[in-house]
């Protein structure tokens, strides 16, 4: 086991006895840059594998989900991205309303399956796509639509929940 610690330089890797993990690396080099880092800077490798399993349960989601919109509304429009990214943006709103001070629950939902299932890369490059194509007005109306939509259903997911 070992914990991975960004450093100014680069990422300073400690194993469970605090020494350096990899060889070469000196321990007053990685303890130089722990006295000004937070307790938090120090990622355990828990939280390592509920992002991982949380990332590759949401991307598998967004694939079917983008697919049946695809099914049942086939045009050249991205609307199955900017359903995700809806739902997605949601889900952010409910699970950290609910559970925001959780850190397990962070990881898994909202950095990993969120993260995996909402599709900003997948949003760019739709947008770009429809420029391109020369449909200006479907391509202002995808992001304007995405951005408030999804803000929205964040902040309703929120106050769905909120105490």
């Amino acid at each position: 086991m070992f914990f991975v610690i960004p450093a100014k330089a680069g990422i300073a890797f400690f194993n469970s006895k605090g020494d350096p993990a990899f060889a070469g690396m000196t321990k007053g080099a990685c303890y130089a840059s722990l006295s000004s880092m937070s307790p938090l800077a120090v990622v355990h490798p828990m939280s390592v594998f509920l992002v991982a399993m949380g990332g590759a349960c949401g991307c598998v989601l967004r694939f079917l989900a983008v697919n049946q919109v695809i099914r049942f509304n086939p045009t050249v429009f991205p609307l199955g991205a900017m359903v995700v990214n809806v739902v997605g943006s949601l889900l952010i709103g409910v699970v950290l309303a609910k559970y925001g001070s959780e850190h397990s629950v962070r990881a898994f939902f909202v950095t990993g399956l969120l993260g995996g299932f909402t599709t900003f890369s997948a949003f760019s490059w739709d947008a770009m796509q429809l420029m391109l194509r020369g449909q200006t007005p479907q391509a202002i109306g995808y992001v304007v639509g995405s951005v408030l939509l999804s803000i929205a259903a964040a902040s309703l997911g929120f106050y769905l929940v909120r105490p």
